[in-house]
């Protein structure tokens, strides 16, 4: 995955939880290399709350971009994707309300800069420096290994988990080297806040406990961060979400314009499917999903769909193509907020009382698309 990709992989996660703070104003002038086209950038920036891209318009060489923003800093991202582009060719820049220049001549990934601060030279580059070992030991075992990994009882899978567990670590041991900055704040929102929301079966990963404690000994409590640190909270808290747990209420409308929450199921079961048609794992368990829905009356089961498409006419295609005949729910932020939605396929079952006694996470690995776990637990609790 290349760092451009990483930066954006976030998009269903923490910066899309709402929170209500004052929004401030910046205002940047970034200036390119001379004869930089306007289809060779990539621009963006990220308020606290979201990423916005920016369509580029330059004149001559330079452009400017102004946004509100809701955390410490409003964070730039510039990079160049035409011919020869590499990962080096990126700069993050954290601004504020001071008007500032992002000005980039040959180094890309270090432009000179007025009012504005160098991520990268802030702690980025020593984070990456710092782990990069060990994820390239993680990342050529796997490639030498891939198939016996992902045999569930494997020698070579234990290896792996080996290896994952010292990339977690390094992660955290660099959170120490800048306690007390505002990078320690950033380190934890942007890269360790989703440790271990997204892992191998039966990896024992970073849990919500330790990253906020670790929340706790290395952000001090300022007042200039209490946004970016309650947005953190609020997704650990949602990352708990679990087997055990009361299912956070919603309430969001239907594909039709319905209104729709979940409390208007209690009595009854509910399949609660976080999907996309573009995401090749959730569209292979949909057959599995057809068939329950099948077996059950309505009575019994709801099962209610999520997606997250944004292409209409994918999400229709899919609908039709996998005759998605349940009901259908339109893709809302307190979804990301309460679920902790940071990547697809999720799959819960909620009892009737509103607890939730299933998630996907809980299958095999090398049985999931047919989710036999969850099929047996319905077998038992509604006598099919």
């Amino acid at each position: 995955m290349t760092v451009l990709t990483r930066t954006l992989a976030f998009l269903l996660v923490l910066l899309s939880m709402q929170s209500f703070a004052t929004p401030r104003h910046f205002k940047v002038t970034i200036m390119v290399p001379p004869g930089t086209r306007e289809q060779d950038l990539f621009i963006s920036y990220e308020d606290g709350k979201d990423y916005n891209r920016i369509t580029p318009h330059l004149a001559g060489n330079k452009m400017e971009i102004s946004g509100d923003y809701y955390g410490f800093y409003a964070t730039i991202l510039v990079a160049y994707k035409g011919p020869g582009a590499d990962d080096a060719m990126m700069s993050r820049s954290w601004v504020n309300e001071q008007p500032a220049t992002i000005c980039i001549t040959n180094d890309w990934k270090h432009p000179a800069l007025a009012h504005a601060t160098d991520v990268g030279k802030a702690g980025d580059s020593a984070f990456y420096a710092f782990i990069a070992d060990a994820e390239k030991d993680r990342d050529n075992y796997w490639d030498q290994h891939e198939q016996a990994i992902l045999q569930l009882d494997s020698p070579e899978r234990k290896i792996f988990f080996e290896k994952l567990k010292v990339v977690d670590n390094r992660k955290l041991a660099f959170l120490q080297q800048v306690k007390g900055s505002y990078y320690a704040l950033w380190l934890i929102r942007k890269n360790l806040v989703g440790l271990g929301s997204v892992v191998p079966y039966g990896y024992d990963g970073v849990t919500p406990a330790q990253l906020r404690t670790l929340l706790e000994l290395n952000v001090p409590k300022k007042k200039e961060y209490a946004f970016e640190r309650e947005n953190v909270l609020r997704w650990l808290a949602a990352r708990e979400v679990g087997p055990g747990v009361q299912a956070p209420d919603f309430t969001t409308t239907d594909t039709q314009g319905n209104k729709i929450s979940l409390a208007d199921y209690k009595g009854k079961y509910v399949l609660l499917n976080f999907w996309a048609s573009w995401c090749e794992p959730c569209v292979a368990e949909l057959p599995a999903i057809k068939k329950i829905h099948g077996l059950y009356s309505r009575d019994q089961l709801a099962v209610i769909g999520v997606s997250a498409d944004k292409d209409t006419t994918a999400f229709l295609k899919a609908v039709e193509k996998y005759e998605v005949s349940w009901i259908k729910l339109k893709w809302d932020d307190t979804f990301t907020d309460k679920y902790a939605v940071a990547s697809l396929p999720r799959l819960f079952l909620i009892d009737p009382t509103g607890k939730i006694i299933y998630e996907r996470k809980q299958e095999r690995s090398d049985q999931i698309d047919s989710l036999p776990l969850l099929q047996d637990i319905l077998r038992e609790k509604l006598n099919r």
